[in-house]
């Protein structure tokens, strides 16, 4: 028969600090992995081949169909440059507006989280048009989404606002991690 021990007050505490820690020592873990994985989907995006489509995409700005066509690609950065790039504005004839939103829409439900931050840090989308784009992607679990939004100073700003108090840590351990790769950055680029 099993021993079981009781933990003191004082035992529990300690204990719940532990696990605590431990949690957030995971988070931080993930979010430095997942950071990293941001640099290379970036940095991948830079490549030539990429710059041609993002070209390309800037010139279909009336073009739904063909953004639509580029937007059901296999590759997270195709989609991604076409959630960057989308353009709507109010002076678009009516017809334009409806599709082009519905296209963004689709990208706002995208699985891919690079698609989807990259929507919410679009500022060529009217502000009017994009409140409730906002608003859906001020939902989204993946903190990289949620960040991108709050650093787009296009979307209304009490929903910047309520972002920024609701992941206040979050943005803290987010900024305190790009201060590490930066410093490490530096280091390596001096010697």
């Amino acid at each position: 028969m099993r021993k079981c021990t009781v933990l003191s007050g004082d035992e529990m505490d300690a204990f719940k600090n532990f696990l605590d820690s431990a949690k957030e020592s995971y988070t931080r873990v993930k979010i430095r992995g997942e950071w990293l994985q941001e640099i290379h989907l970036l940095e991948k995006a830079d490549e030539a081949k990429y710059q041609v489509i993002r070209v390309f995409v800037r010139n279909l700005k009336t073009s739904p169909e063909r953004l639509e066509k580029l937007a059901n690609s296999n590759d997270p950065i195709v989609k991604a440059i076409v959630a960057e790039e989308l353009t709507i504005t109010p002076d678009m004839p009516e017809e334009l507006v409806k599709k082009l939103v519905e296209l963004a829409e689709k990208l706002a439900n995208d699985p891919h989280w690079f698609v989807r931050a990259k929507l919410a840090g679009n500022t060529n989308i009217d502000s009017d048009i994009f409140w409730e784009l906002a608003g859906k992607l001020a939902e989204d679990k993946d903190w990289r989404v949620l960040i991108a939004l709050i650093r787009n100073d296009h979307i209304p700003t009490e929903i910047r606002e309520k972002l920024k108090k609701d992941n206040a840590k979050l943005l803290d351990e987010v900024e305190e991690i790009r201060n590490q790769y930066e410093k490490l950055l530096k280091r390596l680029l001096r010697s």
